[in-house]
């Protein structure tokens, strides 16, 4: 490894840190609302969609029996046939418009994601200097692992079906909020555990402030990324930002 580097692994963030953030909201989402009624209507009874239809209906289930179903769509489990079916549907469109991540509705988003990719309607941008990056870090053999509030099989969707091509195999590793929140630093802990790197020799980069704070009471080395159309940062912080990812490449 170069002296010039001093880490021993690298933690990435997707959404406006390796992807535009417009891609999610203006793209992935969008996408998963026009397909969601064929893709139900195709599946709905198929053996491989059941286990994920109960968990879809247990966790609605459990959205409207709490404060986060204010407003939720009602849906009768007693119902059968086209009339669960829709009834299905209308509430996990409603759980998009709330932004919400629960597990079944990212595992559901994913399958339709997956099939976006497969058949080219869906290809992800990836910024060119991180491709460079991760180009540079895997000939350095430094190991790059994604960290994302979207589930672990859209990762590795995105970044399979990115405009330059696989990138996967620049990729060792992808953890999401199965490890932990994103904003607690018991989840970088774990990912550190896992991994076999030290907090301290592992770089993390994201937009996200919270997340940074987060990373860096669990003593990981924190650099955050500035790139058109994301929120933006606030001035008191301490961390380093960036605008490219050629600071943070090895030399």
């Amino acid at each position: 490894m170069s002296e010039s580097f001093p880490y021993k692994g690298v933690l990435l963030d997707i959404e406006g840190t390796t992807t535009p953030v417009t891609f999610v909201y203006d793209v992935l989402f969008p996408y998963a609302r026009r397909a969601m009624q064929g893709y139900l209507e195709a599946h709905w009874d198929a053996p491989g969609f059941q286990e994920l239809k109960q968990q879809i209906l247990a966790n609605i289930a459990e959205i409207n029996a709490g404060a986060a179903g204010e407003g939720a769509p009602e849906v009768d489990a007693a119902a059968s046939g086209e009339a669960l079916r829709a009834a299905v549907m209308e509430h996990l469109k409603w759980q998009m418009s709330k932004d919400q991540k629960n597990s079944p509705l990212k595992a559901l988003q994913g399958r339709m994601w997956r099939a976006g990719y497969e058949d080219g309607e869906l290809n992800a941008p990836v910024y060119a200097d991180v491709v460079e990056a991760l180009s540079a870090w895997q000939a350095q053999g430094t190991p790059v692992y994604i960290y994302s509030s979207g589930s672990v099989p859209a990762q590795i969707l995105l970044f399979k079906y990115s405009e330059h091509g696989d990138l996967g195999g620049y990729l060792s590793g992808y953890f999401d909020t199965k490890t932990g929140p994103k904003k607690e630093a018991d989840s970088y802990t774990k990912i550190c555990e896992e991994v076999g790197v030290e907090p301290a020799a592992m770089l993390f980069v994201t937009d996200n402030i919270d997340e940074a704070k987060a990373a860096d009471r669990a003593g990981l080395k924190v650099a955050v990324a500035k790139r058109p159309g994301n929120a933006p940062i606030e001035v008191e912080h301490g961390f380093d930002v960036i605008e490219t990812f050629g600071p943070i490449s090895p030399a």
